[in-house]
């Protein structure tokens, strides 16, 4: 099992995206389903530093001079792109050229500039990468969290002033605290608390653990809510099985990572992805989401690769066999339906009747190297014995 992870990783994924990368670092800001490259797409921030941290990642773990040099390159690129050096923070998006097209301050992309940064600070040693991790940090900590309402808000203005519309996309509510920003904002913090063991980083990990358990689950369903208003009262009924089984694992690294033994977040974790076995079906897949009735059957490529990861930790925690055997279907129908054997790289989602989505990126603003590549390099991780 451990060597088809790897050659996911090193066959598959990291050369489709090494070939996107051009000599000064910079992309195509999106791939069509048949591979063709559209120049003229704006970058956005998330696709930027998810490779940036995919391509550091990778090379930690497989240690490939390849991606070590790529990674250099896609710093560079980013940090002279996409850092706000007069107000703080990072642009949402950027033209071809580099222009900036929305300077709004997303909390969620700052998160993934965090998380990018000092996982090439690690790579590479480089002191620069680390102070400007840590000067993305304090912008969070001094713009972005409300102290009164006790948690992140979702964006503010390119000088830190209110926006009317704060919403990461088109498909979410205009809320002022969500599950998604909150969950990318401690996944970072994670990783910065493994580069810096800084006292102010484990304070902000403990906190958000807590806003977890206390605010975001539901210990009536066992699962998250999305959105929610400024008094935390939750805006939404569904159910987001990716985010579920994703936060479940993300929750136990982070209070690992800050030798936090609270059984509560481990024990909210496992009741997590006991909870999304409803949404799991007969092949290993995992569909989307449910909502007042109404199951969304799409099978998208980042919760597959999330419900392999969940369900592998879930069986480290456990030693239950039965959660390595769903791993195990899992990964059987992402190889057999997800990936893409003749273009490369995965397919955005299978459609409910089984053919693939064609009407979505093979690359672009929301679809990087960010969750594929991950599950390879945690599988790697949780495999090492085996």
């Amino acid at each position: 099992m451990k060597e088809s992870f790897i050659q996911e990783l090193t066959g598959n994924i990291r050369p489709f995206w090494s070939r996107m990368i051009r000599e000064d670092g910079s992309f195509p800001g999106r791939i069509d389903i048949d591979g063709r490259e559209d120049f003229s797409a704006p970058t956005g921030a998330v696709m930027a530093f998810r490779m940036l941290w995919m391509f550091s990642a990778a090379s930690r773990a497989v240690a490939d001079p390849r991606s070590s040099a790529l990674a250099d390159l896609l710093y560079g690129y980013v940090t002279r792109t996409f850092i706000d050096n007069e107000n703080g923070g990072v642009w949402w998006s950027v033209s071809p050229s580099g222009d900036v097209l929305s300077s709004k301050k997303q909390s969620y992309a700052i998160g993934f500039a965090i998380y990018a940064l000092s996982e090439y600070a690690l790579l590479s040693g480089s002191k620069e990468a680390e102070d400007m991790a840590m000067k993305l940090f304090r912008c969070l900590e001094e713009k972005a969290w409300d102290a009164y309402g006790g948690g992140y808000v979702e964006a503010l203005s390119a000088d830190w002033s209110p926006l009317e519309d704060v919403r990461l996309s088109d498909k979410d509510m205009n809320a002022v605290f969500t599950m998604n920003t909150h969950l990318h904002i401690l996944e970072p913090y994670t990783n910065l608390y493994l580069l810096t063991s800084g006292d102010d980083v484990r304070s902000a990990v403990l906190r958000l653990l807590d806003i977890f358990r206390d605010r975001i689950y539901d210990p009536a369903t066992c699962h998250l809510g999305s959105f929610f208003n400024s008094s935390w009262e939750r805006l939404d009924t569904e159910i987001s099985y990716g985010h579920d089984i994703e936060a479940s694992w993300l929750i136990c690294e982070a209070a690992d990572a800050i030798g936090c033994d609270d059984r509560s977040y481990y024990d909210m974790a496992d009741r997590l992805v006991e909870a999304c076995e409803d949404g799991f079906r007969s092949d290993g897949s995992l569909v989307y989401r449910y909502d007042s009735g109404f199951w969304d059957e799409e099978r998208h490529w980042w919760v597959q690769a999330e419900a392999a990861v969940g369900l592998m930790k879930m069986y480290r925690r456990s030693g239950e066999l039965r959660w390595l055997e769903k791993c195990r279907k899992t990964w059987t129908y992402i190889r057999e339906n997800i990936i893409d054997p003749q273009g490369g790289e995965w397919f955005w989602s299978r459609l409910p009747d089984g053919a693939v989505n064609r009407n979505e990126d093979k690359a672009g603003f929301w679809k990087c190297p960010y969750h594929n590549g991950r599950m390879c390099i945690e599988m790697l991780k949780d495999l090492i014995d085996e």
